[in-house]
């Protein structure tokens, strides 16, 4: 094995504990409760609920949190209309916080590490020369995880601009998952 592939291996390794490690410590946390105390608690706060929901939805944005329980909230709590307005809203503005991050703290680092790979140059370059289409069209499947995207997009070389638009696309997820929980008041 040469210095350079057990070097990967080793980063790899480290990439591989970390997630195991923050798994487990969500695990022990609680998220899920912890997610539906806070939706009481926004739901409780009446019109200023709608800037904590809002706040509340960037940092589990940010932090690898998965949004479908608040997204599902956002419907239990605003309706349809309101709620996927302010759950798009919410969700747009963390996941941009999400790709600045990943796009100043991140990108020059892992752009060197990856310039002797072929393919990661050839996806960059298509990203970049169609960053809206593919950024669209990632937000419109659910394959794609919301969260890592975010800061994989800011890893490339894809436009602010064409980011932010092309997350429009996650407008028809939104509405159905906000729907679905507008259907679901009994667990606020």
């Amino acid at each position: 094995m040469t210095k350079q592939k057990f070097l990967l291996f080793i980063r790899l390794t480290t990439v591989v504990i970390f997630v195991a490690l923050t798994i487990i410590f969500a695990k022990q946390l609680n998220i899920q409760e912890l997610l539906h105390k806070s939706l009481i608690w926004v739901k409780n706060l009446g019109s200023l609920g709608v800037i904590a929901f809002i706040i509340i939805y960037n940092l589990a944005t940010i932090l690898f949190i998965p949004g479908s329980v608040l997204t599902l909230g956002g419907g239990a709590i605003f309706g349809v209309f309101r709620g996927s307005i302010y759950v798009f809203t919410a969700a747009t503005i963390g996941a941009t916080f999400a790709f600045l991050m990943g796009r100043y703290l991140s990108r020059d680092r892992i752009s060197r590490l990856l310039e002797k790979y072929p393919k990661f140059q050839a996806v960059d370059r298509a990203v970049a020369r169609e960053g809206l289409k593919i950024v669209f069209l990632t937000r419109l499947s659910p394959l794609f995880p919301f969260n890592l995207l975010n800061y994989a997009f800011g890893i490339t070389q894809v436009s602010i601009k064409d980011y932010i638009l092309g997350s429009m696309g996650m407008i028809p997820g939104t509405v159905m998952y906000v729907y679905i929980g507008s259907l679901t008041t009994i667990w606020l």
